[in-house]
């Protein structure tokens, strides 16, 4: 896998920290700003490149993202937090593409973090720690996959009584 550089590190001309945040700044990881628009991959960092080979080969792609510090910067007033537009655009674009699945997953109250985000419809929302899940989120699951759920879901009840 790629090595992946948090903000703080990207700290060159190319990469200033104070312009990257969250999910733009994974976005643009091994990617210089004259790079971006280009179609030319051998330009692309190695590790990048065979991230990138490794994802092209994967069957359905998982992107998931925390909201607090990730999406949304970290604000003083946790009630005031909002997503950064960029990256909301950035996770639009890939829950278009085809067999790829975009979830933000909060610490927040599901209810909370509908109403907060504002996320479009195409993003998946997890609430409380991954205990709070949108239902439209499971439609896709087969047969066994329904039957897992329902034991595992009977199990942690019996464990909770």
């Amino acid at each position: 896998m790629a090595d992946v550089s948090t903000p703080k590190q990207q700290q060159s001309a190319h990469h200033p920290p104070e312009r990257h945040a969250g999910a733009a700044a994974v976005y643009t990881v091994g990617i210089s700003e004259e790079d971006a628009g280009s179609t030319d991959v051998s330009r692309l960092d190695p590790g990048l490149r065979t991230a990138l080979r490794q994802i092209a080969r994967t069957k359905h792609i998982l992107v998931g993202c925390d909201y607090d510090g990730t999406l949304s910067p970290i604000v003083a007033n946790p009630s005031e937090a909002r997503p950064l537009p960029e990256a909301v655009s950035i996770l639009r674009h890939l829950a278009n593409l085809p067999d790829t699945t975009v979830a933000i997953i909060s610490g927040r109250a599901l209810r909370d973090l509908a109403a907060m985000s504002r996320l479009p419809i195409e993003i998946d929302l997890v609430g409380s720690h991954g205990a709070e899940f949108d239902l439209g989120s499971i439609t896709g699951l087969g047969d066994d996959s329904v039957n897992r759920l329902s034991e595992v879901t009977a199990d942690c009840v019996r464990i909770t009584d």
